[in-house]
């Protein structure tokens, strides 16, 4: 065990004599050994402690050697290769501490590690000084040295101060600092001594002392120290060779190794008996004998300089006699007799490297060890003959030895360990099993890496405990027997591999181990009264740590075998949990980080850590206390539990799943949220209203059961409220909606008294926001810790990606509903109360006050609330969630602003202002500012008021002027919109337009943002930005498209195109085709608005008499709506409805103006000046063609040829076709009074039909069929109104029909073409009529203007010219 350190080689201390006389040391008096305490049972052992037996040491006892030197010595244990067994979980999680004072470093179902807390002050307080030991369990002694001392103490004790120590001053001390330490090991008991003895030596000079007991050892005389121990040497030591370990080989005596690779057989008693010391070198006796064959054993080094790996006794098969086995890290094994007479003799050499590569190799584990050179055997332990083999079944009764070798070997670049069973027989040795060891490798660089590490094996056997000098390596050994459930979960499953699991240390720490020990599991037949040797019911390991005292490794035993099989697995869970759990132990040796060679899957890891997460949410893991004192600390530690858990997982494995990260989070959310709440409850009950009723009890009971775990008066669970806070935090989305319903449901039950139900909604609140604001806080501050620090959040809950996650336990709609409601609630209650004298029953001011105070808060919780939720919804992407979260959405702005805007009620000005800011609810915010305007200004207005006060309200007011002022530069356009708005609806254009030169521009932008306040924005464009051009854009956009009125439609259109002159003559631009062409439209549009308005006067006489709009409409259809519709429904409905716009002033659609137009009754109305006189059908052509190439060409020839056909038919052809006993002149007469030849001479006469047009005169033919067809009639009723367009197609076929009798009964066709050339002929004469008559008066007027009267016949022409003017015949030039 006592390795040499680096610094060791090298020494060149000469060897002293030991007959010469010892010079003399002052003495260290030894510490007195204290009365032995009562000491409790240990949490690994029930049962009491019982002294050791004697030893009777013969080869056939298990015993454990009391060696400390760097190694510990096995005894031959019932040591197979069998699975781990595991302690049952069940008994293990309901076993209690027994306040041994240890500190549990670790702690699973299969193991525990632990700090014992005895250690020696002198170590405790130099945790720097190097020294070594070991420690034994069969003494209950552990044993340090230094340079200068040897400590002895009862590692067992309960107290930090061992009951039984012994320190001494030891007589030598090396000359340097380097110099290797001492090394020693403690004896067995003498029959004159209940205390082991002592051996030490002095590894650079050879130096050995031994004492029979420690008393004699520890004993503050020096002489009669010198007196009571035994002095020697080693002699014959080569120069730079020191001593490196000291193996108890009881009853022939010890074994000591040397760095040389020497070893030598040292006896403290001769074969009578008597003390002394005696050493001699173990030799192989073979090769040349001869004074030159010894030489050549000694100088050529060939039989023993090498590596030992480790030296063990072995059986003892006569009294005084031996077995010791050495083994070499070349991996060969010498077995030699050796005999307290000094008779020593090799039995047996093997060489045992080549048997182990390849039983290596041929694991499969690895295709092969890379070169022999690289395989080393660190250490083994002796098995007993009665172990099975790891892979084999088979005993062979030939087998002489059997052993257990830690053997380290270069695999893939890094140095790999393996335990291999190997059998030492006559003709060979043989590999009997291989388990690797999968979970530790070390770097393949670093040459002899890892080379002090030990195996230890104790009893039972089923586990093996591989000590490196970073970390401890816990196997299974056990073989698995055969058994059903084995059989089973082999042809299932598989057989899974041994349990394994490392216990790392801490790196870049003063923690060195610097000694070892084991444990052996002990019956309850072998317990003893001596209360410093407790009865160790589980095997363990004993490690003693310089900078940190004794650690002790137990692992749990039962005999449960299919137990065994079941939980010996290492599991993703089990780690996280230590890490989790003793990580932030102060101070703590072991080191928790995931190893890399440990992997497991990222499903097994993200499982382990939610269930690890809910069980302490929920307090059902073992290592979370269920009561405490308070349960404010045990929530407290919880959390901490959550915290440490996020942590590991961060620093230790990949990123789990995005929901499994949410998941945690919302656990330690739930946590901090139940802390809250629970703290604001203690203060109530410590509070003034202590003994009323409260609301958390109420709500606990009213909860539903599937909501929380019901107490069992039975297991001592009496109070409901703590048991929901240990057991029940997960369903906080359930308690916080309770608050508000508790009051409520208490109110039904009787509980109306204003003072009482007021403090019942002070305490719902307080665990609404308690719960919420902690939520919302705690995950705006540990985004990163959770691995979310790329999501978007705010105010606590995200912006966006809501995606695949669930819902979310802040927002659900029992949280939101029930937190907008608690909200309206408290305030209504402040309000009711609030600044109104106190009278006998109303509720305590505080209590109001506190209400009115925490509203602000309220709302903003209740904004967040909403916002997640249905941000939430929208994520859904399905119709009805998304059409729900619109719903929502648009309810909560509704109820945000009422909110808002009422906490003025409340005197919250300043949290409504600022919460409208945060939220950028600019319609809440001009609310809450114009209300608390106004009333600010009647405050300054108001007499009754002091001067001060008034001043005070002027100061306020102008202090939120600044603040809207401030607004226009934070919010910009959103203030001002909003602003605006609110003026317009208010009807406050005035102020809008007057005295706004600062905000000019986002006036300018307000208004062009929304064309419905076009009829404003073009008044600002000249008014308050002088841009006649805009103006002009506006007018005519808004003329052209938004304007339903027919006069404010002319005068919008006729400004336009006044502003647009107005902008060419600022610019000095001249009229040219281009510009002229950009008010095309504008010309139309006006010229059918004149079209609209001849056709209104022509109806004006008949409507005149009209009591109202609709009355006129009546008297307009009975008018002109009975004659060509009378037989044709959908036409008449068709006028009436033009009709109705045109008498309610609407701006008519060319359609509606082109039927109403072609469907009126033609009555000509002498009296009336504005009457048509058959003009409508050409009205309605020119009405179609200043629709221009904008209607469309299909529906233009569609409208083209209705026209036509309803002209055609305005007169009855089939009595103008009969001409009998009819002259000339009367048909004449008779076909000019036709719509057809007043509709073709008005086109001619204004050149309807030039070249240029597109207008044509269509012939019967060519309009039959025209829009008798419902589809013809899409392109204005829409292709989804058959209800509109079936009924108008019948009335066209009716004029189709009509037409059809017309042409074929009354030659309708051939009177076509005779009329058109009558109508241009008639024309002719008419402008040669005109032309003579504008002659005749040119040549009057000249010889009046000679002064030459006018002839007779002159004056004639003049008179009859002027009695056709009168009669409006002739138009006179």
């Amino acid at each position: 065990m006592f390795s040499p350190e680096a610094s060791f080689h090298a020494s060149s201390i000469p060897t002293r004599n030991p007959r010469r006389r010892q010079r003399t040391h002052s003495e260290e008096p030894g510490s007195a050994s204290q009365r032995s305490k009562k000491r409790q049972r240990s949490a690994l052992a029930q049962e009491s402690f019982i002294p050791p037996p004697d030893l009777d040491i013969d080869g056939n006892e298990n015993e454990e050697e009391t060696v400390f030197n760097g190694d510990s010595i096995y005894s031959e244990v019932d040591s197979g290769f069998q699975g781990l067994a595991l302690k049952d979980k069940s008994k293990s999680s309901k076993r209690k501490g027994k306040g041994d004072g240890s500190i549990v470093l670790s702690k699973n179902d299969t193991y525990v590690v632990s700090q014992l807390p005895s250690l020696p002050d002198s170590i405790r307080s130099n945790k720097k000084e190097r020294f070594h030991g070991g420690i034994s369990s069969l003494a209950g002694f552990a044993l340090a040295f230094t340079h200068t001392h040897a400590l002895v103490w009862s590692y067992n004790s309960t107290q930090p101060i061992p009951n039984k120590s012994f320190s001494f001053k030891l007589q030598e001390q090396p000359v340097h600092s380097s110099d290797p330490l001492p090394i020693g090991c403690l004896t067995p008991r003498t029959t004159s001594s209940a205390e082991p003895g002592l051996l030490v030596v002095l590894p650079s000079t050879g130096r050995i002392t031994y004492w029979a007991s420690l008393s004699d050892a520890a004993t503050v005389d020096v002489m009669r120290q010198r007196h009571l121990g035994v002095a020697g040497s080693v002699g014959s030591m080569l120069s730079g060779e020191f001593a490196v370990n000291i193996v108890d080989a009881e009853p022939s005596g010890f074994l000591l190794t040397f760095s040389s690779g020497r070893f030598a057989h040292l006896r403290v008693r001769d074969p009578q008996g008597r003390p002394g010391i005696f050493v001699q070198f173990l030799r192989h006796s073979g090769g040349s004998g001869g004074f030159l064959g010894g030489l050549k054993n000694v100088f050529g080094g060939g039989a023993w300089r090498k590596n030992i790996a480790g030296v063990k006794a072995g059986k003892s098969h006569v009294r005084g006699q031996r077995d010791i086995i050495v083994g070499a890290s070349n991996g060969s094994f010498q077995i030699w007799d050796t005999n307290w007479s000094g008779r020593d003799t090799l039995r047996q050499d093997f060489d045992a490297k080549p048997e182990i590569a390849a039983g290596i190799a041929g694991t499969g584990a690895i295709t092969q060890v890379e070169g022999e050179t690289s395989l080393e055997v660190l250490d083994f332990h002796l098995l007993s003959s009665e172990d099975t083999s790891m892979d084999s079944n088979t005993q062979d009764a030939d087998i002489e030895l059997r052993l257990l070798a830690l053997v380290a070997f270069v695999s893939g670049g890094s140095w790999s360990y393996a335990l291999v069973e190997l059998t030492l027989e006559e003709e060979a040795p043989v590999v009997r099993g291989v388990q690797h060891i999968r979970y530790y490798k070390a770097p393949a660089k670093q040459r002899g890496y890892q080379t002090n590490a030990r195996l230890h094996l104790p009893a039972p056997g089923h586990v093996a405990f591989i000590v490196f000098d970073d970390a401890v390596v816990i196997a299974s050994v056990r073989k698995l027997e055969e058994s059903p459930s084995t059989q089973l979960l082999a042809d299932t499953q598989g057989i899974q591999d041994p349990f394994e699991d490392v216990i790392e240390f801490r790196k870049g720490t003063e923690f060195q181990v610097v000694g070892t020990g084991v444990e052996d599991a002990q019956d309850k037949s072998k317990a003893t009264s001596d209360p410093g040797r407790p009865l160790l019911k589980h095997p363990g390991c004993l490690l003693l740590v310089r900078g940190f005292g004794v650690v002790r490794v137990s692992v749990f035993e039962n005999n449960d075998q299919t137990a065994a099989i079941d939980s010996s697995r290492l599991t993703v869970k089990s780690k996280i949990e230590q890490a989790v759990f003793y990580g932030t132990v102060s101070n703590n040796l072991l080191n928790f980080s995931a190893r890399r060679e440990i992997q497991f899957t990222a499903e097994e890891v993200e499982q382990a850590a939610l269930q690890i997460s809910n069980e302490i949410l929920t307090s059902t893991s073992e290592f979370i206390p269920l009561l405490t004192p308070s349960l404010d600390h045990q929530l407290k530690v919880r959390a901490s539990a959550l915290k440490h858990l996020a942590i590991h997982l961060k620093e230790n494995y990949p990123p789990i799943s995005r929901v499994g990260r949410w998941q945690m989070m919302w656990d330690a959310e739930k946590l901090m949220a139940a802390r809250a709440v629970w703290r604001s409850y203690d203060a109530v009950l410590r509070g003034e209203w202590a003994k009323e009723k409260h609301l958390i009890p109420e709500l606990v009971i009213m909860l539903s059961e599937k909501f929380k775990t019901e107490p069992v008066p039975e297991l001592g669970e009496l109070d409901a409220v703590r048991q929901w806070f240990i057991r029940d935090v997960s369903r906080m989305e359930f308690f916080v909606p309770w608050a508000c319903q508790t009051v409520l449901e208490l109110y039904k039950e009787g509980v109306q008294d204003p003072r009482v139900v007021t403090r019942l909604a002070s305490e719902a609140n307080d665990i609404s926001l308690g719960a919420l604001e902690t939520a919302f806080r705690f995950r705006s501050e540990n985004m990163s810790l959770y691995g979310l620090e790329h999501e978007n959040l705010e105010n606590g809950i995200l912006r966006n990606g809501y995606e695949n996650l669930p819902e979310f336990w802040t927002s659900t709609q029992p949280v939101s509903k029930s937190t907008k409601d608690l909200t309206d609630l408290s305030r209504q209650m402040a309000t009711d109360h609030w600044k109104k004298p106190s009278q006998p029953g109303d509720p305590d001011p505080r209590i109001i006050k506190k209400l009115a105070d925490d509203n602000p808060r309220q709302v903003q919780i209740s904004c967040q609330t909403y916002q997640e939720y249905y941000r939430w919804l929208f994520s859904r992407g399905d119709e009805y969630h998304v059409n729900g979260a619109e719903h929502v959405r648009e309810a909560h702005l509704r109820v945000r602003r009422v909110q808002m805007t009422s906490l003025l009620d409340i005197d919250k000005v300043h949290e409504a202002l600022a919460l409208a800011e945060k939220y950028r609810d600019m319609i809440a915010l001009v609310e809450i500012v114009a209300k608390e305007v106004n009333h600010l200004g009647i405050e300054t207005q108001r007499p009754e008021l002091s001067a001060e006060r008034r001043a005070e309200a002027q100061e306020r007011l102008e202090a939120l002027q600044d603040r809207i002022e401030s607004y226009f530069r934070d919010f910009g356009d959103e203030w001002a919109h909003a602003l605006y708005s609110r003026h317009i609806e208010q009807g406050r254009l005035f102020g809008l337009l007057d005295d706004n030169a600062d905000y000019q521009p986002y006036l300018t932008r307000f208004l062009r943002s929304n064309p419905q306040y076009a009829k404003l924005s073009w008044i600002n464009d000249v008014c308050g930005e002088n841009s006649y051009l805009h103006a002009a854009n506006t007018l005519l956009a808004l003329g052209q498209h938004q304007e339903t009125n027919v006069w404010s439609k002319k005068v919008e259109l006729s400004l336009g195109k006044l502003a647009v002159a107005a902008v060419r003559e600022q610019r000095r631009q001249p009229t040219t085709r281009r510009s002229e062409g950009e008010l095309v439209t504008v010309h139309s549009e006006l010229a059918m608005i004149d079209i609209q308005e001849k056709l209104f006067r022509h109806l004006a006489s008949s409507i005149k008499d009209s009591l109202d709009e609709k009355a006129a409409v009546q008297l307009a259809m009975e008018k002109y709506g009975q004659e060509v519709t009378k037989d044709n429904p959908a036409m008449h409905q068709m006028l009436e409805m033009g009709l109705e716009a045109l008498i309610e002033r609407e701006s008519m659609s060319p359609d509606q103006l082109i039927d109403t137009l072609t469907l009126i009754d033609s009555k000509f109305d002498s009296d009336n000046q504005d009457d048509l006189n058959g003009s409508q059908f050409y009205l309605a052509l020119r009405v179609l063609d200043l629709c221009g190439l904008e209607y469309g060409r299909t529906r233009r020839d569609l409208t083209e040829k209705i026209i036509w056909r309803r002209c055609f038919v305005r007169d009855n052809w089939n009595e103008l076709n009969d001409t009998s006993l009819k002259g000339d002149q009367a048909v004449e007469d008779a076909t000019h009074a036709t719509a057809l030849f007043k509709t073709l001479k008005e086109g001619f006469r204004n050149d309807l039909w030039n070249a240029s047009s597109s207008m044509r005169i269509l012939s019967p033919q060519q309009v039959k069929g025209a829009g008798c067809s419902p589809n013809e009639l899409s392109h204005r009723f829409g292709t989804n109104s058959e209800d509109l367009r079936e009924p108008v197609a019948k009335g066209m076929q009716i004029e189709d029909e009509l037409l059809e009798k017309y042409v074929s009964k009354g030659r309708l066709d051939h009177w076509f073409e005779g009329i058109k050339d009558a109508a241009k002929k008639s024309l002719e004469d008419d402008r040669d009529t005109a032309a003579e008559s504008t002659q005749l008066w040119d040549e009057i007027s000249s010889k009046i203007e000679a002064g030459i009267p006018p002839e007779e016949d002159e004056q004639m022409d003049m008179d009859e010219d002027a009695e056709m003017d009168d009669e409006g015949d002739v138009s006179m030039g």
